[in-house]
């Protein structure tokens, strides 16, 4: 009887089933009804899910690199996204041209919400977090 129940329902229909009651956090809906080009929104979501092929995420996938470390700086550390993005010199250099006031150890989202806040209206994303 179950499986006739869904036999019943199409492919979307079951996926709502199969996710109710689980809640996604807010941004994810702001980067997809974002003004930007689709490319940046997929890139965005990559990146906060840490799917981005960094040196971390292709050694978790068995893949041989001569080295995993940061490719941008000398600090010998491996090439994690969040490193990669937020704490590599070079990562930091370019986050105090945009934004500043950029406070070290926050998350990923964290970082999105203020360098969005604080980047001028028509670059990125027009909107507020």
């Amino acid at each position: 009887e179950l499986l006739l129940k869904f036999a019943t329902f199409s492919a979307a229909k079951h996926y709502r089933v199969l996710i109710q009651g689980e809640v996604a956090h807010p941004i994810f809906k702001k980067i997809w009804k974002s003004a930007v080009i689709q490319r940046y929104q997929i890139f965005c979501w990559f990146l906060i899910q840490d799917r981005l092929n960094t040196r971390s995420l292709l050694l978790r996938k068995s893949f041989h690199l001569p080295s995993y470390q940061c490719a941008l700086c000398n600090e010998q550390i491996e090439e994690t996204t969040l490193h990669l993005f937020l704490d590599c010199s070079f990562a930091l250099q370019c986050w105090d041209l945009i934004t500043p006031n950029k406070k070290r150890d926050t998350s990923v989202i964290q970082e999105i919400k203020l360098a969005v806040n604080e980047l001028p209206n028509g670059v990125g994303m027009n909107m507020s977090l």
